[in-house]
């Protein structure tokens, strides 16, 4: 019973981390763009299908720059006519919601688990 509870409960916080957020698309700019940033997370696809996810970007002229979201952070620029796909991270509110529901379903459950109530 123990290692459900556990399960029940890693998957519950799995839920909470990724729950409340999407990928939603934004038009890529085409050249001369104007100067545009972005703090959040892109992810951005190329026509030869790489994909990259980037903070701190910056779309100026004909280029995209921006760090590698990873433990590496390395500082990278492309040319916008190699971009593919721009997809940005936002907030979802309905998958918020329901994030909500799975976790108060996940306390309720282990404690029922725990207690030994059926």
């Amino acid at each position: 019973m123990r290692v459900l509870r556990q399960a029940v409960s890693a998957a519950g916080m799995v839920l909470a981390l990724t729950g409340c957020m999407s990928w939603r698309r934004i038009e890529v700019p085409t050249p001369p763009a104007q100067l545009r940033t972005y703090r959040e997370s892109l992810r951005v696809r190329l026509d030869n299908r790489e994909v990259f996810h980037l903070v701190n970007v910056v779309i100026v002229t004909d280029s995209l720059f921006g760090t590698t979201d990873d433990i590496s952070a390395i500082r990278m620029g492309v040319a916008l006519r190699e971009v593919d796909r721009i997809d940005r991270r936002q907030k979802d509110n309905g998958r918020t919601i329901l994030a909500i529901a799975g976790i108060t379903a996940v306390v309720l459950f282990s404690g029922m688990a725990g207690t030994g109530i059926k």
